[in-house]
């Protein structure tokens, strides 16, 4: 018995495609997840272990006050770690020489800064608000 294209009928193949696409489409997905969980690992930069979903998020929430989860990755990393909100990975500089040449000196190179929900001055004018060139 042969299969012709005929005898399968155009609802099955339309199934079969949309399922190469759904496929597709998750795959992508799945490996664009797993490369942005090793930007700081590729890269030598120490960190708390991202899971996949979620990064680090629900380690950097657990305490009420975030500063005593980052002071205890900083003990435990040291002055220049990484992190993940999430999908978005976070470069921690806690070094105040560090922390000026990436803000300072090679400012241009780096014009964003993560969004805050503080929205009033001087915090908007400081170097940690400043978006844009």
């Amino acid at each position: 018995m042969s299969i012709s294209i005929t005898s399968i009928g155009v609802t099955d193949l339309a199934l079969f495609l949309v399922g190469v696409l759904l496929f597709r489409a998750i795959f992508n997905w799945v490996s664009r997840k797993r490369a942005i969980n090793r930007t700081f690992s590729s890269a030598g930069i120490p960190g708390p272990r991202p899971t996949f979903l979620t990064g680090n998020f629900p380690d950097y929430l657990r305490n009420d006050l975030k500063h005593e989860t980052l002071d205890r990755w900083v003990k435990q990393y040291g002055p220049v770690f990484g992190y993940y909100q999430g999908e978005v990975p976070v470069l921690v500089l806690s070094d105040a020489e560090d922390a000026h040449e990436v803000l300072v000196k090679m400012g241009r190179s780096f014009p964003n800064r993560q969004k805050h929900h503080i929205v009033a001055e001087p915090f908007l004018s400081s170097l940690l608000g400043l978006r844009g060139k």
